[in-house]
């Protein structure tokens, strides 16, 4: 059986270590590996990293496995995401990349997603019928490698009418029956202790 491999940052794992043996013991069970991101590769069934788009030494190595075929999927309340921009200048066809989110005011100041002509699904049509919200995301995939970057910063703690913490749950574990999704990054979790538990739980649905 292929390993998953988690990448974690420094508060992620000390949140694992308070929590160990039991967890532990469980991931073990599960076939998963700890990494730092130095020793970042793809050569696994599934990554699950944090925060690592901060980290030059994964994304360094990201791009180096970047498959212009893959699609990516963006759960992020700001729409000007550097990696996006990244994407489009490496050569990734727009038709490749979605945005679930960008309904905040500061949008409405630079919206890049509407420049650039990326497709976008709004906050409240996760409100008003996310079960068909979640099989657009998974019929965007299209079975290709898929990379799911998923920043905090879209729940309502952060932004007013964002996704409760039950609703990126749901989406999460729907995505995470996609044998293709090779890649799913947390960002923005901080060393909040809700958010950190909430990071665990979204890690244990994806392995």
């Amino acid at each position: 059986m292929e390993k998953v491999c988690i990448l974690s940052d420094n508060e992620f794992t000390k949140f694992l270590d308070l929590i160990s043996p039991p967890l532990k013991f469980y991931l073990d069970k599960e076939n998963v590996l700890f990494r730092n991101f130095e020793n970042f590769s793809l050569d696994f069934k599934r990554v699950i990293s944090f925060d690592s788009l901060r980290n030059k030494s994964f994304f360094e190595k990201f791009t180096q496995y970047l498959n212009k075929d893959s699609c990516f999927i963006f759960f992020d309340s700001l729409l000007s995401n550097p990696l996006i921009e990244f994407l489009l200048s490496y050569g990734v066809s727009k038709e490749k990349i979605l945005i679930l989110g960008g309904d905040g005011f500061l949008n409405l100041i630079n919206d890049f997603s509407s420049e650039n002509k990326i497709q976008k699904i709004s906050l409240n049509s996760v409100l008003e019928d996310i079960d068909n919200i979640a099989d657009t995301l998974m019929e965007f995939t299209q079975r290709r490698e898929t990379f799911l970057f998923v920043n905090f910063n879209i729940l309502e703690s952060f932004e007013l009418g964002g996704l409760t913490a039950r609703q990126l749950i749901y989406l999460v574990q729907r995505l995470s029956k996609l044998n293709n999704l090779k890649l799913v990054n947390f960002e923005n979790i901080n060393s909040d202790e809700t958010l950190l538990k909430l990071g665990l739980k979204l890690t244990l649905d994806l392995i």
